[in-house]
This record gives structure tokens, sequence and C-alpha cells, in this order.
């Protein structure tokens, strides 16, 4: 303002500039003194409160340093519980990394112990495989030569197996039959018999190539109800009347532990010089040789009329197939050399029967059980055709889970298949077989086997159900039994049994089999009762 005043120009007849300046000079100087004033009174009015203000401003940054040492001190031991505790999880996982890094270790060997152990089993297979295919190769050779060597027999008529043997012991007795004759005859004897065996074999293969001869042609009886009688009464008394003594009959085997309730084991008959079971011949069959269809009752009757024809004839070559089809089950194969043991006769297989040819006619035929049942040599050949030991396990098995030790015990053979109807319908004759299954000297005055009675053939060779409970009801009031044991043909009658409680006088069980196996066990299990209720039409 001053500098202004000082180079403000002056007007042309106004006032001088120095009054300006002086009154500028003035207003300043007023001016300083109001504002230095005014500055001091504020200054004086402020000075108490500024001075409190500084004293809590000292009085918060004291508070201030000490939250913050508070704080750190705070902050210090967080932070050490923290670290202590990293350091606990840092231990922790370094302890478990350790065990898995061990694990792994111990893994990894495993795992190429393992591959050592795979390699080692590879390599053994593999020799395993060579061998077997260098066998499969020898077998093949072995094989072919067989069937070369089977030929070569073939060709140089040695005979067939069984028909071999069968014809020597035709020519042999034959030939003793003729020698008898001439001397009878006072004639004389020719220096051999080449000729007279040369005609016999002759009219053989004319009579065997012209008509094979059947089974119903074989030792034809005369029919008729009487004569069937008479032979079954006759079949019976034989029975009955034969008395076995050990000293006197040797050859009858008796097994000690042939019982139910016994845990030994029995041995099985030795006889030729050979102990059951032998081994399994192979025959002179080519192609496929079928199976026959038979009950297996009626092959245990197969088995003990070639092996009674071996027991008479002291012949050791006689053999006998052992694979065959139930009548019951046809689509299942069984082998008979499972299930039966004797030393008479050798089971075979690739083989058949010639139990119905005219051979076995020729050597057998006065030596067949239609003429010898119940004599020593009969009870000879049966003692010694007996059920394997693992039949006879199984049987006692059975016999303690039916709930039949100590008991009164009648088995029934109630089997009533539809072969059985056929064969009725033609007039069938009385069977002899069911009788086999029970040992020479088990027997007991009041009579062990019963037939199923009736008014005429039909009903006693098929009886019905109302039959079967008369029968049992008449039986039951002579022996007072206490337990029945039926054995049935099919699931119907397995029902009708169970679902039978025969008047509540008596524990009544059934039993099906379903193999030969089991057919084996049924009839040891009719063996050990006391009384047996039968069909003697039946094969079973």
């Amino acid at each position: 303002v001053t500098v202004s005043v000082l180079y403000w120009p002056m007007p042309e007849g106004g006032v001088p500039r120095w009054i300006v300046i002086a009154g500028v000079v003035t207003l300043t100087v007023c001016f300083v003194a109001a504002y230095r004033s005014g500055a001091n009174a504020q200054v004086r009015e402020t000075a108490v409160p500024l001075q409190t203000l500084r004293h809590q401003l000292d009085e918060l940054a004291s508070k201030a340093n000490d939250c913050g040492r508070q704080y750190a001190k705070a902050s210090a031991r967080a932070l050490r519980g923290k670290n202590s505790s990293l350091l606990d999880a840092l231990s922790d996982a370094n302890n478990t990394h350790a065990t898995l890094a061990r694990q792994e270790r111990q893994e990894h060997d495993a795992v190429l112990k393992c591959n050592a152990a795979l390699e080692n089993q590879r390599s053994d297979i593999r020799g395993k495989r060579a061998q077997a295919r260098e066998k499969a190769l020898q077998l093949a050779a072995l094989d072919a030569r067989r069937d070369e060597l089977v030929k070569d027999i073939n060709r140089a008529r040695e005979g067939l197996g069984m028909q071999r043997a069968l014809l020597l012991d035709a020519l042999l007795r034959e030939r003793r039959r003729h020698l008898k004759l001439l001397r009878r005859l006072g004639e004389a004897l020719p220096p051999n018999a080449t000729e007279y065996d040369a005609e016999l074999i002759n009219q053989y293969a004319k009579n065997e190539s012209a008509s094979p001869v059947k089974a119903e042609d074989v030792a034809k009886e005369p029919s008729g109800e009487d004569y069937h009688d008479i032979k079954v009464a006759k079949f019976i008394r034989n029975w009955r009347e034969f008395k076995y003594d050990p000293a006197t009959h040797p050859d009858v085997y008796v097994p000690a532990a042939d019982a139910p309730t016994s845990n030994a084991t029995m041995s099985p008959p030795r006889y030729f010089g050979r102990d059951p079971p032998t081994e399994e011949r192979l025959g002179l069959a080519f192609g496929r040789v079928s199976a026959p269809v038979r009950t297996t009752a009626f092959q245990l009757k197969a088995v003990v009329t070639v092996g009674l024809c071996a027991y008479r004839h002291n012949n050791t070559n006689l053999t006998f197939p052992s694979k065959f089809r139930r009548v019951s089950e046809q689509s299942a194969t069984e082998f008979l050399n499972e299930t039966l043991q004797t030393p008479l006769v050798t089971f075979c297989h690739r083989c058949t029967s010639a139990l119905r040819s005219a051979l076995f006619q020729i050597a057998c035929g006065r030596d067949r059980p239609r003429r010898l049942y119940g004599t020593y040599p009969f009870w000879a050949a049966r003692s010694m055709v007996r059920p394997t030991a693992a039949v006879i396990e199984a049987a006692r098995a059975q016999y303690a889970t039916l709930g039949l030790a100590g008991r009164n015990v009648l088995a029934v053979a109630f089997k009533n298949p539809p072969q059985l109807r056929e064969k009725c319908a033609k007039n069938r004759a009385p069977q002899m077989h069911y009788m086999w299954a029970r040992a020479v000297t088990a027997k007991n005055e009041t009579g062990l086997f019963h037939a199923v009675n009736g008014t005429n053939r039909t009903e006693q060779c098929q009886p019905s159900r109302g039959t079967l409970f008369d029968a049992l009801e008449s039986l039951r009031q002579r022996f007072k039994f206490d337990s029945i044991l039926v054995s049935v043909e099919t699931a119907d009658d397995e029902a009708f049994i169970k679902g039978s409680d025969f008047g509540g006088a008596a524990q009544v069980v059934a039993y099906r089999p379903k193999s030969a196996f089991e057919d084996m066990v049924d009839i040891v299990l009719a063996s050990w009762a006391d009384h047996v209720l039968l069909n003697r039409y039946s094969d079973h």
C-alpha cells in the first residue's frame, strides 16, 4: 500500500503527497497495534488450555508407549506359542514322513520279492507245461502203440478179453467131460484135444453169428406161478438151512466190524492172492462202448454171478465193466468200482459184459446163483463182493443221522420205477438178489426177509401204497419194531412217506438214493435192519 501511495501520481490541484503518505503510515501503525493487542489477548486466553492439552498429549503418548510395550510382549508370547505348535506339527510331519518312507522302502522290497517269486512261478509253470506237453506226446505215442498191439492181438485171434477167458474155461470143462465119457465107454483116449477144441470153437462161432443169445433165452425156465413159488421156496430153504461154521467154511468172508455203530475199518476180503481194489484193466473193445442202463442192485447181482463162476472154476481172469447208467438217472455215468470191491472179479473199461453171451452159459451155466443159491459156494462168492470203505463210512453216518441206533428197525424197499411196470406186464419172475445184502451170519429163526403179499401176482409185482400199509401193519403186530426205514425211488414217494405217521406207533424215515454210491449205502442200511420188507419182483 505504501508503495502504491509513494508512486501514486499527484493530481493536479489536489492534496499534497505527504499528507497522503502520513495518513497511510498512520493507518498502518494503528492496524499493527490493533492486531498485536488482539493477538496478545488471544494468547492470554488460550495459554492455559494449550498447556493442558500438551499435558494430556504427554499422558496419551505415555499410555501409547505402555500399550505398545504390552502389545509387543503379547505378540512375542503369541508368536512363541504359535512357533511351538508349528514346531510340534513340523516334528510330527517329519516323523510321519520318515514312517512313510520306511513303509515305502518295505513295500518296494516286498514288490521286488513278489516279482521274483512270480518270475520263479512262471518259470516253473513254463517248465511244467513243457513237461506236460512232453508227457502228452508220450501218452499219445503209447495210446497209438497200444491200439496197434490190440489190433495185433485181435488179428492173431487170441481172443477178446472176457470172451477168451470164458472160451478157455469152456474148453477145459468140455474136455474134461469128453475124457470122462470116453473112459466110461472104454474107448481110447485121444493123444490131444486139439481137434476137439477146434470143432468146439467152430461150433461156437457158427452159433454166435447165426443167432446171438439173448438174456431171456439163457437158462430159460418154465413159466407158471406155482413153479416160481416152488423155486423161491427152495431158495429160501437153502438159505435158511445153511449153517455157517468158520472151521468148515473158511472162504466165507465175515467182517467183524460190519455194524452200524462200529468205528473200526473193515479190511477187504483176500482171494486169488490179491486184495481189492485191484487195478482196473483196459478192455479190447474198439470204438465207443455204450454204458448199459441198469439198477445198482442188478449190477451187484451180475458181479456176484461172475464172481461165483470165478470162485467155482478158480479162474482169476474174469472181468466186469465198471461203467453203467442208473435207470432213474440215465444222464449220469456211474462207475461200479467206486462202490464195490472184490478179489474175484477185475473191473475193466472199454469192455463189454459177457454175462448174456453163449460162452458164459457154456462155461458158467452150471454154476449160476439160480442153481447154487444158499449153498456154501454161493455164500463164499457173495461174501467177497463187498461195498467199499467209503460206502460203509457214509452208511454209518446216515444211520446216525436218521436216528436208527439202538432201535428195532424195519427196512422197506418201496421202489416202483416205470421199468418195473413193463416187466410186471410181461409176467416177470421173482428175483433173488434182494437177499444178497444180508451177511450169512445175520439170520434169525423168526425170519429176516418178508415179501409184500397180494391177492394176485400183479399186485405183488407192483404193490400199491395201500398194500404197503397192510404189510407194515401185519409185520408190526408180529415183531414190534419201533422204527421204519423206507427206501423210495421218486420225490413223490419220498414226500408221501414223510407225510405219513403210520398210526404214530413208529419212527418213520425215508431215504431216496440219487446215485450208485447212495444206492449201495441204501443196500447197506437195509442189511443192518432187523427185518426187511421187500418186493421180490423188483431189481432193488
